[in-house]
């Protein structure tokens, strides 16, 4: 679980690695969670759960303020309830 926990925490292999905050990484995992579970559109899943890594790369930079992350990381973690999974055609499709 230490390296789940530590992947969520960890930005994609974009450039260079830039460790996230908490709040973040939980905001993250959890969409990831939702998505695993079948609860949300895989579309809606991606384009959140980028965002989220977005934000963290602009706190990173220096551009966004903490305040201003989490309100941003938390309205793209609760919009991803509003959106059911589509009809897969195939098992595993991304849409």
């Amino acid at each position: 679980m230490a390296s789940r926990d530590l992947e969520a925490r960890r930005l994609p292999n974009w450039g260079a690695a830039v460790e996230i905050s908490d709040s973040l990484a939980l905001i993250a995992s959890r969409i990831r969670v939702a998505w695993e579970a079948r609860r949300i559109c895989s579309l809606v899943d991606c384009g959140c759960w980028a965002r989220v890594i977005r934000i963290g790369r602009f706190v990173a930079a220096g551009r966004l303020d903490p305040a201003t992350e989490l309100r941003l990381a938390s309205e793209a973690g609760n919009n991803t309830d509003f959106f059911a999974p589509c009809l897969r055609s195939r098992p595993y499709d991304c849409c």
